[in-house]
């Protein structure tokens, strides 16, 4: 009894931790739809206005002289899906079908060049191997299809690479200026840069898409989470619940109860930790994610809250007899 009994909770303690993991991959799944919703900016984007009469020209200039490293500009139109785009050092690329994202080269070409998303496919004009987008009556040339598994705004976008010559005459205000770094941006090296007239951090669900709040977007993973949670707890009632026989011979002992104590909690966090780690290595193993840590700290810290807590019950328990 007693070895089916520790094998079972083992065996337990595995399955929640493996559903944590499959929680955290469908809460990075999210994660990444949100992000290509965003055209492929993240959430330290930050917006930027400018005074009056200044030229999208004279932003990419500001950003070209700065001390900004490896960060990208999003000139948007009304229309939302087209983009002016202008990249310095090593900026973050969305995901590619076909083709290639914008190099240095794109900046400085005379010839506008576009990136389009996967839905606008079938729209593009191929008279031979080069194929084009028609944008107000200029057909400009398309060096790569953007899209992933997922189904994202960004499957609609068009970005288009110009040389700042060619910005003089667009004006910044009649368009969301928006700067995102593959490091996070700080304020003040924002200020330095540009001396906008004012800038604020922007967030998920702010800027293209509809508000939502990252609880809502993730509901039904946060959950899962909880009930894994909640199965700890069910895990540590269940191991009080079969060693009540070892709590009744307790009471005519007079003494060792802390070597009791030890020994219980000894072998509970022995077996649930097995089972944490089993089922976490197995999560990672089917489930790819880019980042580890938030399951690992989960898990660990979940599994060190629920021992001490183990721990304190059951000295409390041994206090009453």
């Amino acid at each position: 009894m007693v070895f089916k009994k520790k094998f079972l909770i083992v065996v337990a303690a595995a399955v929640l931790a493996f559903i944590s993991a499959f929680a955290f991959y469908q809460i990075q799944e999210k994660d990444v739809v949100i992000r290509l919703d965003n055209h492929n900016l993240s959430q330290d984007a930050y917006r930027m206005k400018f005074k009056a009469g200044t030229s999208l020209a004279e932003v990419v200039t500001k950003t070209r002289k700065s001390t900004l490293k490896d960060v990208q500009l999003h000139f948007q139109t009304q229309q939302k899906n087209v983009t002016y785009f202008y990249g310095k050092g090593n900026f973050a690329t969305p995901p590619m079908i076909s083709g290639n994202f914008f190099s240095q080269a794109s900046f400085v070409s005379d010839v506008p060049t576009a990136v389009v998303g996967k839905n606008l496919e079938k729209q593009l004009y191929k008279p031979q191997a080069q194929a084009y987008i028609k944008i107000k009556g200029n057909y400009i040339p398309v060096i790569g299809i953007m899209g992933s598994k997922y189904h994202s705004e960004l499957d609609q976008q068009i970005f288009i690479a110009v040389a700042p010559e060619n910005l003089v005459q667009k004006k910044a205000n009649a368009y969301h200026v928006l700067i995102d770094g593959k490091n996070r941006l700080e304020k003040a090296d924002i200020k330095r840069a540009f001396h906008p007239r004012s800038f604020r951090h922007v967030s998920y669900g702010t800027f293209i898409i509809a508000k939502r709040t990252w609880i809502k977007e993730h509901s039904t993973q946060v959950l899962i989470l909880v009930g894994v949670v909640v199965g700890y707890l069910i895990l540590l009632l269940i191991w009080f619940f079969t060693s009540r026989k070892n709590f009744q011979q307790l009471r005519f002992l007079n003494d060792d109860r802390q070597r009791f104590v030890f020994q219980e909690w000894e072998f509970y966090t022995l077996f649930i930790g097995l089972g944490l780690v089993l089922g976490t290595i197995v999560g990672m193993m089917i489930y790819s994610m880019t980042s580890y840590s938030w399951l690992l700290i989960f898990n660990g810290g979940g599994m060190l809250i629920d021992s001490l807590f183990f721990l304190w019950i059951l000295n409390v328990r041994v206090k009453r007899w």
